[in-house]
C-alpha cells in the first residue's frame, strides 16, 4: 500500500484509516470556516477579489525568476565576495526566493548546498505558506473564473510542497469544465517555467482530449525531472501507461523526494506484486529498486489499469492512507 506495506502489517489498522477518511466532510465543507477564520486573524481580507489579489502580489515575474536562478547560481561562485553578495541579495528577495533555494539542495557544489540551507533557515522563519494554501482552498470551493489563470501563474512561487499540492489539486477541479480542459492550462504545456509546465501536463495528461493528452505526453522527456514526473503522474491518473517507464527511471535519477513520490505511484499500480524493496538515498539500493521495478514492468506491461489507484492523491484512497499515516 504505497510505501507503508512494510509498516501497515495489521488489516485493524488499515480498517481504522479507511473508516477515519469515508467519515471525514467532503474537503472544503468543514475546512472553510476555519481557513476565512485563520486568515481573518492573520488580518487578510476573505472575500473572493482579495484571495485572487493575495496571490497576484506574490507573483513574480519571469525576468524575477530569472534573477533569483542566477543569485543560486552564485552560491557555489569561486569568489567570496560574489557568494557573500548573493546571499545578501536572496535574503533581500524572502520568502519567493525558497523554491529556488530547494531545488539548490540537490546542487553538487557542497559549498552552494551549505549557503543554500543557511539561506533557508534564514527566510522559512518569515514565510507563511499556512495562509497561501488557505487561500488556495477557498478560491477552490468559491471556483472564481480567474482562479484558474491566477493559480497558474502563482504555482512557481508557492512557498513549499504543500501549497504546491494544493493549488494541483485545485487546477485539477477548476481547470477542467463540461469535460473540457481550459484553454490556459493547455497553453502552459509551452510555458517557460517548469512548474507550470508540470501542472499542465498533470491536468491535461489526466483529463484532457485525445489530441491533447498525446502534446502532454511530449512532456515526460522534459529536461526538467519535475515536470516528467508530473507528466507521468497526470498519464496514470488518465489511466495512460506511457508514464510508467519515466516513473521507473526517477527511482535511480534525480531528488529523492521525486524518486519517493515515483515509488508511491508504482506501489498503487503493482499493488501486492510490488518489488519488496523500498527506494532510499543510498545509490546501490536506488539502482536496485530501479533495476527491481524495470523487472516486473518488462512482465507487466500490458496489464489492466483500469482498476488501479492511480488518481491524484485528493481522489486517490491508497495514497490518501499514506497522508493520513
Amino acid at each position: 500500500m504505497c510505501r507503508l506495506a512494510p509498516l501497515l502489517t495489521a488489516s485493524a489498522m488499515l480498517v481504522t484509516l479507511l473508516l477515519s477518511l469515508s467519515a471525514a466532510p467532503p474537503a472544503g465543507v468543514a475546512s472553510s470556516a476555519e481557513d476565512e477564520k485563520a486568515l481573518q486573524a492573520a488580518k487578510i481580507r476573505t472575500d473572493t477579489p482579495a484571495l485572487l489579489d493575495y496571490l497576484r502580489q506574490r507573483t513574480l515575474w519571469d525576468t524575477e525568476h530569472e534573477r533569483i536562478t542566477h543569485l543560486v547560481r552564485q552560491l557555489g561562485d569561486d569568489a567570496f565576495k560574489v557568494r557573500y553578495q548573493a546571499m545578501n541579495d536572496l535574503l533581500a528577495v524572502g520568502p519567493p526566493a525558497l523554491p529556488f533555494l530547494r531545488r539548490a539542495l540537490n546542487d553538487p557544489d557542497e559549498e552552494a548546498k551549505e549557503r543554500a540551507r543557511e539561506c533557508l533557515a534564514t527566510l522559512e522563519k518569515t514565510a507563511k505558506p499556512t495562509q497561501s494554501a488557505a487561500v488556495v482552498r477557498l478560491l477552490r470551493q468559491r471556483a472564481p473564473a480567474e482562479a484558474v489563470s491566477v493559480l497558474l501563474a502563482f504555482l512557481p512561487d508557492a512557498a513549499n510542497e504543500t501549497v504546491e499540492e494544493e493549488i494541483l489539486h485545485t487546477l485539477a477541479v477548476l481547470g477542467v469544465s463540461d469535460g473540457k480542459v481550459a484553454p490556459t492550462l493547455v497553453t502552459a504545456l509551452q510555458d517557460k517555467q517548469p512548474a507550470r509546465r508540470g501542472a499542465a501536463a498533470l491536468v491535461v495528461g489526466r483529463s484532457g482530449a485525445t489530441e491533447q493528452r498525446k502534446a502532454a505526453q511530449v512532456l515526460l522527456a522534459d529536461p526538467d525531472r519535475g515536470v516528467r514526473f508530473r507528466a507521468a503522474q497526470g498519464q496514470l491518473a488518465g489511466r495512460d501507461r506511457s508514464g510508467v517507464a519515466v516513473l521507473i527511471a526517477l527511482l535511480a535519477e534525480g531528488p529523492l523526494d521525486r524518486a519517493i513520490a515515483a515509488e508511491d505511484l508504482l506501489t498503487c499500480l503493482a499493488g501486492p506484486r510490488s518489488p519488496r524493496l523500498v527506494v532510499t538515498d543510498d545509490p546501490g539500493m536506488r539502482k536496485r529498486c530501479h533495476d527491481a521495478w524495470a523487472s516486473w514492468w518488462r512482465v507487466a506491461n500490458k496489464m489492466d489499469l483500469s482498476r488501479a489507484d492511480l488518481d491524484l492523491p485528493p481522489f486517490n484512497p491508497t495514497l490518501r492512507i499514506r497522508l493520513v499515516a
